[in-house]
């Protein structure tokens, strides 16, 4: 009798230290979306994105204005004047599509810079909540990596958002 108790504890043992284990999951994006400094990222790359189009539109009336200067009046200029005003329109269609890049390449550096703070803080959240409701993964939905997550998987946002004193 005392061995089949035994066998039986043995047995039940590592099912219950298995049912013990806590597996959760977030989607971070839902989480982000949430965060009220998302607006003001927003804002602040919204307003750097017009600055620089509002530049490049200029420049590029300038350099349509000066093209159709150019397109009107070169039956009637010498050579010389007339191979200089290329050059021109050549240097500014050149700085136009450099302000462009060098746009783009600021706008993707001034995201980064404003939305890693916020993914750190997102990031110690849902670390936090972990440790704190005794999960052992916490698996996020962003990520395609996940196959499959069942019911019984516990949904940590409402947690995460907690721990952020988000409603």
């Amino acid at each position: 009798m005392l061995k089949k108790i035994i066998v039986l504890v043995l047995c039940v043992a590592p099912i219950m230290a298995f049912a013990q284990n806590k597996f959760g999951h977030v989607n971070s994006q839902d989480v982000y979306n949430a965060m009220p400094e998302k607006a003001t990222v927003e804002k602040t790359l919204q307003d750097l994105a017009t600055n620089y189009e509002n530049e490049i539109n200029k420049m590029r009336d300038e350099y349509n204005k000066r093209v159709k200067e150019f397109v009107d009046k070169k039956d009637s200029m010498p050579q010389s004047i007339l191979q200089a005003r290329q050059s021109e329109i050549v240097e500014m269609e050149q700085r136009i599509s450099t302000l462009n890049q060098t746009a783009q390449t600021d706008l993707q550096k001034k995201q980064q810079e404003l939305v890693q703070p916020i993914v750190d803080k997102i990031k110690k959240a849902i670390n936090d909540v972990g440790l704190e409701n005794g999960f052992i993964y916490i698996f996020d939905l962003q990520v395609p990596a996940i196959l499959y997550h069942s019911d019984q998987s516990v949904d940590v946002l409402p947690l995460v958002k907690k721990k952020l004193n988000i409603k």
